[in-house]
């Protein structure tokens, strides 16, 4: 490793950094998923909420 110019401990510290970029990137990436996940629950819920009042307003219009 040493006649490519990267000695050992070079290469464990570039191993080592690019370990912790990574791991925080899917850290970042568990946030984001998280909060999309309630977001589209929060959006289902809506959806139900709406299918029942539109089918409430078609039951009284057939009245």
């Amino acid at each position: 490793m040493q006649d490519q110019g990267v000695g050992p401990g070079e290469l464990n510290t570039r191993l080592l950094q690019k370990i912790e970029e990574l791991t925080l990137y899917l850290i970042e990436k568990d946030r984001t998923d998280q909060i999309q996940k309630a977001d589209l629950e929060a959006l289902r819920k809506q959806g139900e909420i709406l299918k029942q009042r539109i089918h409430e307003l078609e039951q009284k219009i057939k009245q």
